[in-house]
């Protein structure tokens, strides 16, 4: 097991792999239009766009949000032969402590479409938040 991931901000050269990867993840659904979604996000909160890549390749995805009082999670994506090493939570882990700088005083897990392998890893993710002690209610 590798799990040695590095973390980036998106940048507009990421945008085919990103796509692929959401593709691959089932999170393209004919409602939405990647494109779009990614055009949004690079104009309200891009530094809340994460990539996560394991020797060079994009293997992993958040998309972040703020909107003056709770923080959104969209787009996590982790590689479906990539998944069970951490990815996910490192994801998380970081986007996290972004939105926690713009003084998040709740974060809310928003999963419009969930990876079919990941209801288990996000019921432990909101236990987890829900049982920290910095969890604010509001």
């Amino acid at each position: 097991m590798n799990n040695a991931i590095e973390i980036s901000p998106y940048d507009t050269n990421d945008e085919s792999a990103v796509i692929a990867l959401w593709n691959a993840c089932g999170l393209i659904t004919p409602a939405n239009d990647p494109q779009m979604d990614i055009n949004r996000k690079l104009e309200v909160d891009r530094d809340l766009f994460l990539v996560g890549r394991n020797k060079s390749a994009i293997v992993a995805t958040v998309m972040g949000g703020y909107e003056g009082h709770r923080g959104w999670i969209n787009y996590l994506a982790v590689a479906p032969g990539e998944r069970r090493q951490g990815y996910g939570q490192k994801m998380m882990a970081a986007v996290e402590g972004l939105i926690e700088k713009k003084a998040a005083l709740r974060s809310i897990y928003k999963f419009a479409r969930p990876m079919k392998t990941s209801s288990s890893f996000i019921k432990r993710s909101v236990i987890e938040l829900m049982m920290s002690s910095d969890w604010v209610s509001a």
